[in-house]
């Protein structure tokens, strides 16, 4: 890889900046991606965002779970029957 030639000038990053690698300034100060250097300016990195359809798959994932556990929970009465 490419010789190191600084690091980011976010003080929670701090990540290597790279020769050839694209980056963002401000002023003199060299930023490794955007959101570092809207850090610089005072704008709080925040969560992505969820979207409708991943909400949506989060509660299907949940009924999948709960009918699974009805399904084990009748096995395990029958095996005891058994």
């Amino acid at each position: 890889m490419s010789n190191a030639v600084t690091v980011c000038s976010n003080p929670e990053c701090e990540s290597v900046i790279r020769k050839g690698q694209r980056v963002w300034r401000r002023g003199a100060d060299l930023y490794c991606h955007s959101k570092c250097l809207l850090t610089s300016f005072g704008v709080p990195y925040e969560q992505k965002v969820l979207r409708e359809k991943e909400v949506m798959q989060e509660a299907i994932k949940q009924e999948r779970i709960a009918m699974m556990q009805g399904v084990f929970a009748k096995r395990q009465k029958r095996a005891v029957v058994e």
